[in-house]
């Protein structure tokens, strides 16, 4: 990822659920973009990937805590939210999951997802991703709003805790054997 795919980050839509609005960019001043990338990319265990559409970054994705020693790391990834449900995501992530075992000779990654991101678990699971556990974190976007359709939909993600809102989250984990397994079954991949 460079500095300059950041700019084209800004200009991404917006998600129309409150679910997810913490996924959506709202940096806008140049201050606010070098700050945002050096956040993301300062730390010498993290990579960053810009993912583009023709010439113009619709994402990225993320080995965050990439462990050389025992091979492994957590996946981030994260879609304009205008290029979604277009397949890109399953195209995504199948080559980065082949680069990253297949070519970083890697051996396990994981990643976290809320629960009530089911499109998110859909496509995971797709790849081979594998639940191990879940737990709770602090809902930072605000607090559960029954009144909003989504919220309601979504209500088992979510528990009031002495007056904080907290949301479940799967931990999933795929290892290189799974995925080269879950390859040779998806005929049409091709790197």
């Amino acid at each position: 990822m460079k500095l300059e795919d950041v700019y084209d980050f800004k200009k991404w839509g917006r998600h129309n659920t409150p679910l997810l609005d913490d996924y959506n960019f709202y940096e806008d001043t140049d201050i606010e973009l070098k700050d945002w990338f050096n956040w993301k990319t300062q730390n010498p265990n993290n990579m960053y990937f810009s993912i583009f559409k023709e010439d113009f970054a619709i994402g990225y994705i993320s080995f965050k805590y990439f462990n050389k020693l025992i091979k492994s790391a957590t996946l981030g990834i994260v879609l304009d939210p205008s290029e979604i449900n277009k397949g890109y995501g399953s195209e995504i992530l199948l080559y980065m999951m082949d680069y990253y075992f297949n070519s970083l000779d890697q051996k396990k990654i994981s990643l976290k997802v809320a629960t009530f991101n089911k499109r998110a678990i859909s496509l995971y699971s797709k790849v081979g991703f594998k639940k191990v556990s879940t737990h709770l974190n602090f809902y930072e976007n605000g607090y559960f709003d029954d009144t909003i359709v989504d919220y309601r939909e979504n209500s088992d993600s979510f528990i009031n805790f002495m007056g904080k809102t907290l949301f479940y989250v799967d931990k999933m984990v795929l290892d290189r054997n799974k995925f080269n397994g879950v390859i040779k079954c998806i005929s049409n991949f091709k790197i």
